[in-house]
């Protein structure tokens, strides 16, 4: 679904730079 990955771009807009700043990463 269309909606379903617009939600995944977002989350990964959100993570990416968690990611950058704590290089383990989160619990998703």
């Amino acid at each position: 679904m269309p909606v379903a990955h617009a939600r995944v771009r977002l989350l990964q807009a959100v993570f990416a730079p968690a990611k950058l700043t704590r290089p383990c990463g989160l619990p998703v």
